[in-house]
């Protein structure tokens, strides 16, 4: 969904954001996996969350192979399932998906410069319109598609699009979803 990676930077140097890093980590995950990583994931994270093959899909490019940085497309149902894995700590019922160690890691600041990127997330920055920052967590994708959420409330939000989207009138629309995102949220958190 986010099209944006994480390099690692040297000591005393500013981190940069590229996909270039996901589309490594991809080929490293599948090499570790020992098969293609769509194969892997069928079976460790989306056989899982309840997704039946057919209910995704991941782009591939000339050679056959996945993308690392973009091109996964679920569902509604795929994505909430998705969002509330991540809700409960990498949990899905009583069986454990994700380590505790890599929620927690891929939910915190990956760069102090910039406050706004986990690992794979944006989190505790400021939304695309420049607003102040909020708690939770959140991907957007293609055409404007989002994913939020916000543990204080429980909350996980998803919105799906049907139309192709121009670069400019994401920024706006994504920003539109989460006002509405952060208003639910604010007003669901215990106080």
């Amino acid at each position: 969904m986010v099209k944006r990676g994480l390099i690692p930077s040297a000591p005393g140097t500013t981190a940069v954001y590229d996909n270039a890093a996901y589309i490594l980590a991809a080929a490293a995950a599948a090499k570790a996996a020992g098969k293609p990583l769509d194969e892997h994931l069928a079976s460790a994270l989306f056989g899982p969350l309840g997704l039946p093959e057919g209910s995704w899909d991941w782009w591939k490019d000339a050679a056959g192979t996945r993308y690392g940085h973009a091109g996964l497309v679920l569902t509604a149902d795929g994505l909430l399932a998705f969002g509330r894995l991540w809700l409960d700590g990498g949990w899905r019922g009583t069986e454990r998906v994700l380590s505790e160690a890599f929620v927690a890691e891929a939910t915190k600041t990956q760069n102090p410069a910039d406050p706004t990127f986990g690992l794979g997330w944006l989190l505790l920055g400021r939304d695309v319109r420049g607003k102040a920052p909020w708690d939770g967590f959140w991907m957007n994708g293609t055409d404007g598609q989002v994913l939020y959420v916000h543990p204080p409330s429980g909350l996980v939000c998803v919105q799906l699009v049907e139309r192709s989207l121009a670069p400019d009138e994401q920024r706006p629309f994504v920003g539109v979803v989460l006002d509405q995102c952060r208003k639910l949220a604010r007003a669901l958190t215990p106080r």
